[in-house]
């Protein structure tokens, strides 16, 4: 019998990560349009002192909620750099961290030791991963918290302990004060769709199912209702919930494309895996053992496939949170 290999630990994910994206962070300023105004936000942030509602120029910015600039404020202090081409990466730097750190440990517990690593090098590698870790914008934290959140799920059905639902739902909390409901959407989703693929569904009859999104839901709350009590701008609120949300998913605000257009996006986005899906979804259909992984997976990546064509206004980063189970798939492969 073969030695099962090590699963990667934090510090060598850390050092490979460090390693890929660390001589960009330093190398090049931040980016017109998106990177450039996620450093104005937050500077403005703090030098105004508009913490509950973000302004940019002097006017009030609806746009996004304001977790990653929070995050940025506090990355600037606590290294006593100014808001800048490092601090404003540092965010998305270490949600990509995690996201490596839970897929690793998915791809060990469903598909063995060995799939570990080659599932975290898998996304380490994956062209869409790899750009929005390596980029300021709210997708690539978002993607810490959605895969945080699903690996909770995941992990407590297996030895149940109140914390784990509870911290994953509060990571989807968190993702709703960086994105918006998606960050709620997403995970809870795609948890549930896998494991009804999978034919798991009795392991959703858990009670945090009637608890845990009033927990997320307290997060947004809480910011909101602080935002209001100290007299936000007129429209603000409206602008945020509404135009921002319903609005941007009905196409109103642009990016309106049709309901085919994942399909061409991933097969561009994924690479230079794509390449190698098919041979993957082979290999695991035919072992008898790991025909429910791939449905599993394929219950994670549908979900959030299927949800995101549904909406008229579409974006290839919208789709990230598939990523993870993409990498799992391939790499439990190898």
């Amino acid at each position: 019998m073969r030695p099962s290999a090590p699963r990667p630990a934090l510090w060598q994910l850390f050092l490979l990560a460090a390693l890929l994206w660390g001589g960009e962070y330093l190398r090049r300023d931040c980016w017109e349009p998106d990177e450039a105004r996620v450093a104005y936000v937050a500077r403005e942030m703090a030098q105004g002192g508009h913490w509950l509602v973000l302004h940019r120029h002097g006017e009030y910015y609806a746009h996004k909620p304001p977790l990653i600039y929070w995050l940025i404020n506090f990355f600037s202090f606590a290294t006593g750099l100014p808001i800048g081409r490092l601090t404003v990466r540092l965010p998305g730097f270490f949600a990509g961290l995690l996201t490596l750190w839970a897929t690793a440990r998915l791809a060990e517990r469903w598909a063995g030791a060995r799939a570990a690593w080659p599932a975290a090098l898998t996304l380490l590698t994956t062209y869409l991963f790899w750009h929005e870790i390596g980029f300021a914008r709210p997708d690539g934290l978002l993607l810490g918290w959605t895969t945080g959140a699903l690996a909770l799920l995941f992990w407590n059905d297996d030895e149940p302990v109140l914390w784990k639902p509870a911290l994953a739902w509060a990571c989807m909390g968190l993702g709703i004060l960086t994105k918006g409901p998606v960050g709620l959407i997403v995970p809870a989703g795609a948890y549930a769709a896998a494991r009804f693929a999978a034919g798991e569904g009795l392991l959703l009859r858990k009670s945090h199912w009637l608890w845990g999104p009033l927990l997320a839901l307290t997060l947004p709350a809480t910011w909101l209702g602080l935002a209001w009590w100290t007299g936000a701008p007129e429209g603000y609120l409206r602008e945020l919930l509404v135009g921002q949300n319903l609005d941007r998913a009905a196409g109103a605000l642009g990016h309106v494309q049709p309901c085919y257009y994942y399909l061409p996006s991933i097969a561009g986005d994924w690479m230079p895996w794509t390449l190698a899906l098919p041979a993957a979804a082979l290999i695991l259909v035919r072992d008898p053992d790991r025909r429910r992984l791939l449905r599993r997976l394929g219950g994670w990546i549908g979900f959030i496939v299927l949800f995101f064509s549904l909406l008229a206004s579409k974006r290839n980063v919208y789709v990230l949170g598939a990523a993870p189970a993409f990498a799992i798939l391939v790499g439990s492969a190898w």
